[in-house]
């Protein structure tokens, strides 16, 4: 239904229809669908779809517009590997959220996996999970070994929106490692957050050292509107 709304979302919103199910529907009690550029306000009969140009959809459910769930990026390979580099560099992996996509009560989940193929010596790697500037995961700087892994699953949830918008987030990680190393606890109080504006969701690697012997790359990112 919703690949529906999305192919004829241009068309509703440049003229503002309300599809009905038939000629014959009751605006009372059938189910419609719609789209705008707005967050849906009227009172729809349940089960009306709605979508909006930012992305994001809805549904009616108990006389209440809803989020609807939506994958809204998942990697279909692996990132460009970080190597012989030193400082905080960003993967080529990444998936930037549109203005006002966040609103109070909008959740997204960000899911990440890596793997440091290659490594040299005693030297450190470190990984960041973000948004914007606002760094939501960092793993510990490990001393790792060759075909280590880590892995962050993070939830983050949208309480006010607006310039000064705010939201708050938990989740779990573990650090670089070998497979099934102990899990750690990730969270974030109250956060300021620029909802009018573009947030793009990105995933970093630090290495201690540069040497060509160092490199790791992102194999999984999957972020998801709940």
């Amino acid at each position: 239904m919703f690949g529906l709304i999305r192919r004829l979302n241009i068309a509703l919103a440049a003229v503002g229809l309300v599809l009905r199910t038939s000629s014959t529907a009751d605006p009372t009690t059938d189910p419609s669908i719609s789209a705008g550029s707005a967050a849906p306000s009227s009172a729809e009969p349940n089960g009306s779809c709605y979508h909006r140009t930012n992305g994001r959809s809805y549904r009616r459910v108990g006389g209440a517009w809803k989020n609807e769930p939506v994958v809204l990026y998942a990697n279909t390979a692996a990132s460009t590997a970080i190597t012989n580099q030193t400082g905080e560099q960003t993967f080529s992996l990444s998936y930037t959220l549109a203005a006002d996509f966040l609103e109070a009560g909008a959740s997204i989940r960000i899911r990440v996996q890596g793997i440091a193929p290659n490594t040299n010596s005693t030297d450190t790697l470190t990984i960041k999970v973000k948004i914007g500037s606002t760094i939501l995961v960092q793993t510990s700087a490990v001393n790792v070994s060759d075909n280590d892994i880590w892995y962050a699953d993070f939830t983050l949830t949208c309480r006010t929106a607006g310039a000064s918008g705010t939201f708050v987030g938990s989740g779990h990680y573990q650090d670089p490692g070998a497979a099934g190393s102990t899990l750690k606890s990730a969270y974030k109080a109250s956060t300021t957050i620029d909802t009018t504006a573009t947030q793009a969701i990105t995933v970093s690697a630090e290495w201690s050292v540069a040497n060509s012997g160092n490199s790791c790359r992102l194999d999984h990112l999957l972020i998801e509107a709940l």
